[in-house]
């Protein structure tokens, strides 16, 4: 198996018994909500009858333990349903895989540190670019908007960004390293494209001709606009 940090298998387990029960039984053993679909496989025969045989995940081994400790306490049995059939239980063994590799277990943060890591783009960050874009306007209160969107808009820096190994769209990254990336990529951008009344830079110069003189009415209306703008939603 590779989608589960540990896996058991039941035997005995009566026909009517659904995926739908099962998790309710496991799920006191879970601190997230089970996947009642892609962690648990009822064994069929090629005719499509249960075997009386089923597979049960879960995304980290202390889970797989605590309830094989409850199972063994039971003297390897368990009840799941009203048909008082008792079901026997034990841990799957594990395989050297020959090919790829198992999946890392599901990350687990709590509210505080789901909260916090909004914020933690500032540790990305030389805090000498920080100076300097706040020097020329740009602050640390509208870098923070523009990260905050896009981790919550673009999945590509959300939850995909969190996927475990063979989850991801992009296996190159670890977790959490292609906002990391982003991040420095944006303030790396950020900078290469400041224009000032007194660095106007390449690209504004060349809205002029050669022999034109340059004026700086732009920046007035830009300064103007943004003034506006934080009136309006910074300064309420």
């Amino acid at each position: 198996f590779l989608s589960h940090a540990k896996v058991l298998h039941l035997s005995y387990v009566p026909t009517n018994v659904t995926k739908k029960e099962l998790s309710a039984y496991f799920q006191q053993f879970c601190t997230q909500r089970r996947d009642v679909e892609g962690s648990i496989e009822i064994v069929k025969s090629a005719d499509g009858h249960s075997t009386e045989r089923v597979y049960v995940g879960f995304d980290y081994e202390a889970e797989c333990d605590a309830a094989w400790g409850e199972i063994q306490s039971s003297r390897g049995g368990i009840v799941l349903n009203e048909s008082g059939a008792t079901v026997r239980a034990k841990p799957v063994g594990e395989k050297k895989l020959i090919r790829g590799r198992k999946l890392s277990p599901r990350s687990e943060r709590s509210q505080e540190e789901l909260i916090a890591s909004f914020t933690e783009w500032k540790n990305e960050i030389d805090p000498e670019d920080v100076k300097y874009l706040e020097s020329v306007g740009i602050t640390l209160d509208v870098i923070d908007e523009a990260f905050t969107a896009a981790r919550r808009n673009n999945p590509t820096f959300g939850m995909e960004d969190q996927s475990n190994i063979g989850e991801r769209l992009y296996e190159k990254y670890e977790q959490g390293d292609h906002f990391r990336a982003f991040v420095k990529d944006y303030i790396e951008v950020l900078k290469d494209v400041v224009s000032t009344r007194e660095e106007p830079g390449l690209k504004y110069e060349a809205m002029f001709m050669a022999d034109e003189e340059m004026e700086y009415s732009l920046f007035d209306h830009e300064e103007a606009r943004i003034a506006k703008l934080r009136e309006e939603y910074h300064d309420q």
